[in-house]
């Protein structure tokens, strides 16, 4: 199925790279459409009408956040483009949005075409980008994706999440879990500036939970009344983050 599709992108080598890629590695005939910043963007989305928009991050004249704000709906695909920025990475991750790092990787650029193909859009987009810009550099809420749609969930509410093969089960302070198809490692990345600290290989503990450690050649640590075990590599981290938690 042939697309149209936009790329948002105020670099003309970044330009002509991203267009190649399509052109190349795609199954289809595409037709695609450039804009340098916010305006144009603005400008030719209304006669181009896009199914899928690559768009970058920081623009001529603004950023690919305040193009999107300045949308009424938006009945497109969307990926967003970034060098690497550290938070506009995290502001995209906590907003369960899809994102690809320059330089691009072809595999990449196809995997998002294909699910435009498919069909695939996000229907919970719209509800997203007001979430991302909610949030702004806050950080301190996430979506996490379900089976019907998403849920957001405060920082503070999550007491630790566990890995389990390449899921990730996320415990609340309620006692819920929440299956997310991303890794644990993913999620450490994510948190790394929050409360959350990785006492395991498979756990990644809000310390604000804790409630006792239990000596051990790495230990244990008690959460929601749960017996969590710490590893004998993370315990020096661990046991740190404590007493600056008590210090502070």
């Amino acid at each position: 199925m042939a697309l149209k599709i936009l790329i948002v992108e105020d670099e003309v080598n970044g330009q002509i790279t991203l267009k190649n890629i399509i052109m190349q590695f795609s199954s289809e005939q595409h037709e695609v459409a450039i804009a340098d910043g916010v305006q144009d963007a603005l400008r030719v989305t209304a006669t181009f009408r896009p199914d899928l928009v690559f768009l970058d991050v920081h623009l001529s004249d603004g950023t690919g956040f305040n193009y999107l704000e300045k949308l009424d709906a938006i009945p497109f695909n969307l990926v967003f483009v970034t060098a690497f920025d550290h938070y506009a990475q995290r502001a995209i991750k906590f907003a369960a949005l899809d994102y690809i790092l320059k330089p691009f990787e072809p595999d990449e650029i196809v995997s998002s075409i294909e699910k435009a193909e498919q069909h695939l859009a996000d229907k919970n987009l719209k509800e997203k980008i007001d979430f991302l810009f909610q949030q702004q550099e806050k950080n301190d809420k996430i979506i996490l994706p379900t089976q019907d749609g998403f849920e957001i969930y405060s920082l503070e509410d999550i007491a630790y999440v566990m890995s389990e093969n390449n899921y990730s089960i996320f415990k609340t302070r309620n006692g819920k879990e929440l299956i997310v198809t991303k890794t644990l490692k993913y999620f450490e990345n994510l948190l790394t500036n929050s409360s959350f600290i990785r006492t395991h290989q498979r756990y990644l503990v809000n310390v604000n939970f804790i409630t006792k450690y239990i000596k051990g050649e790495g230990g244990f640590v008690i959460v929601l009344d749960q017996e969590l075990p710490v590893s004998r590599r993370k315990k020096e981290a661990l046991l740190t983050a404590l007493s600056n938690k008590f210090l502070q």
